[in-house]
């Protein structure tokens, strides 16, 4: 049976554990080995082409620096994450002063970040493909079976108003979908 290492290999690993170790780090209010664990993990998921992953250890560690009153840092390690979420489709705040509270959810979480925590261990998010009037399609990598994937999320505001049974039903009938042009992975 094949490891989890033998698949990914050892680096996307050691980002990982860099990531929760700086953030139980910074949760125990030792910024400074937190700032270190970040961007290690930064450095380590850019490399391994986990943009996503990077932005969100790029915010945390933006979040450390300004607790260790790096103010400049701080700004620049935001920008970058900011920059690098921008790539991915989500939208930049208005202003960004310093850098945002760690939240899993909430209405100023970035959609970005609520679809991959909800995501979390099924799929890694790549970058947004397109946007449409109802929803978004986000190139994403199906971690359970190694292969690139589309994702189609509903916007909110029309998910709670259509309700799932209207998304559910375009799956289906797209799944019966028989074309030459069309393919299925």
């Amino acid at each position: 049976m094949r490891t989890i290492a033998d698949r990914v290999g050892t680096e996307p690993l050691q980002a990982i554990v860099a990531h929760a170790q700086g953030c139980l780090l910074a949760a125990e209010g030792n910024h400074e080995a937190a700032c270190e664990r970040l961007e290690t993990s930064a450095s380590l998921f850019e490399r391994n082409e986990t943009p996503f992953e990077a932005a969100r250890s790029r915010l945390q560690l933006a979040q450390s620096l300004n607790r260790l009153g790096r103010r400049e840092p701080a700004s620049l390690a935001l920008e970058d994450a900011h920059n690098t979420l921008e790539k991915l489709g989500a939208a930049r705040p208005a202003t960004a002063p310093t850098p945002p509270q760690t939240r899993t959810a909430g209405p100023g979480i970035p959609i970005l970040f609520q679809i991959q925590d909800a995501l979390a261990g099924h799929y890694s998010i790549q970058r947004e493909l397109g946007k449409g009037g109802m929803a978004t399609v986000y190139l994403a990598r199906d971690l359970r079976h190694d292969r690139l994937v589309a994702l189609k999320v509903m916007r909110p505001d029309l998910a709670s108003s259509v309700g799932p049974e209207r998304f559910l039903d375009e799956i289906r009938i797209t799944a019966q979908l028989r074309h030459p042009r069309i393919r299925f992975r």
